[in-house]
């Protein structure tokens, strides 16, 4: 599949981009609305958080008066008596504050509580929305990915990177375990054993680690990969750490890499292609991603209602891909690309510049922010 504008140049990304465009727009219409919810429940709890503490406060400053009050009440005459009034009026005094701390106490909790419980369900709605959008990638974001096995389960981590704004995702391959022998034919490693009758001297062996599984699992998406595997017993084990054309090759407690014997019968074209097939098989054997978290800066971009400016970001992906089909189309307000079927047939596919507009202009301001970051908004309906 190939895609282009209308002047068949190729597009920046080779995506269904005004598929993705509508998975964007659909994305906002249901997400900010969501958001703007979350703002007010946001703002609601501020405020009441900040009144019961400020009740806390005042309590405790007019039971502090009160006592301080007592406490400097004096007689010539009352004496004894004093004593036990004063003793009295602390002792009620006590028991009063303590209630009503007790009570504020309680509201702040529960205040705490249903706006903890409240966002909670807020996050899974957002996440869910989004996870269509964010799914399959967003455009100009940097990706790195993990795996796990354990338990005869196999599990991934992806975190894609944006600016600040980084989505984290867990992943679900098609199978269960993978061997060595799974991404490459066979796999000798050189390694020291001692042989011989009489005295036994070291000698070069080569082991044979193809049934090896893999055990963990670490690619940072440019050049450095931590790769762990080991036998099925779990007795013996193999590292590779790769830093581009740079290879760490460790065996047991054996850097074969650093010992100049060892590192003249290993065959790094090998270790290569493992490595190779293995981060081809981390992106492209994935039958599930689940969008678990979303971060803006250091902060969760639900929590802390950043979710619009995320979008702003993901916007700016679209603008100048957008640009360009306005400068490479023929239709006015159309936004067009060609795609080109591996057989060779090709079609065209393309959105009205005003639907995406007047959709994203229901939202409100935050709608219209976005229409112009994409350059859609009725501002621009002229150069179309």
């Amino acid at each position: 599949m190939k895609y282009t504008f209308q002047d068949s140049t190729d597009l920046p990304v080779q995506r269904d981009f005004i598929e993705d465009l509508k998975n964007f727009v659909d994305a906002c219409c249901k997400v900010l609305p969501v958001e703007k919810e979350a703002i007010e429940k946001n703002e609601n709890y501020r405020k009441s958080t900040y009144s019961l503490e400020k009740t806390l406060e005042e309590l405790n400053s007019s039971n502090d008066k009160t006592m301080k009050c007592v406490k400097a009440l004096d007689s010539d005459f009352a004496g004894h008596y004093l004593d036990e009034y004063k003793k009295s009026v602390m002792d009620a005094c006590d028991r009063a504050v303590h209630e009503g701390l007790q009570q504020v106490n309680l509201s702040i909790e529960k205040e705490r509580n249903d706006y903890n419980k409240f966002m909670n369900s807020i996050g899974s709605q957002v996440l869910s929305m989004l996870n269509p959008l964010f799914e399959g990638g967003i455009y100009g974001s940097h990706e790195s990915y993990s795996m796990e096995a354990e338990n005869g389960h196999l599990t991934g981590k992806k975190i894609s990177t944006l600016g600040s704004m980084q989505s984290f995702f867990e992943l679900g391959y098609n199978r269960s375990s993978v061997a060595i022998k799974d991404l490459i034919d066979t796999l000798f490693i050189p390694t020291w054993t001692r042989a011989g009758l009489i005295s036994k001297e070291k000698k070069i062996k080569m082991e044979d680690l193809s049934e090896y599984l893999l055990k963990s699992f670490e690619y940072d998406g440019k050049e450095h990969v931590d790769v762990s595997f080991s036998n099925k017993k779990a007795d013996h084990s193999l590292r590779i750490i790769s830093d581009g054309d740079e290879y760490s090759v460790i065996f047991d407690n054996t850097d074969i890499t650093a010992d100049p014997a060892l590192f003249k019968s290993i065959t790094l074209e090998e270790i290569d292609s493992l490595v190779n097939n293995l981060v081809e098989f981390a992106r492209s054997s994935i039958t599930s991603r689940k969008l678990v978290n979303l971060v803006a800066g250091d902060q969760n971009a639900i929590y802390s209602n950043e979710i619009f400016d995320c979008l702003k970001a993901v916007a700016e992906q679209y603008s100048d891909i957008i640009t360009q089909c306005r400068e490479r189309g023929y239709v006015k307000g159309e936004i067009t690309i060609k795609i080109e079927q591996e057989d060779g047939t090709r079609t065209e596919k393309y959105v009205d510049r005003s639907e995406i507009f007047n959709r994203l202009s229901e939202i409100g301001s935050e709608g219209l922010e976005i229409a112009s970051i994409l350059g859609v908004d009725s501002s621009k309906s002229n150069s179309y």
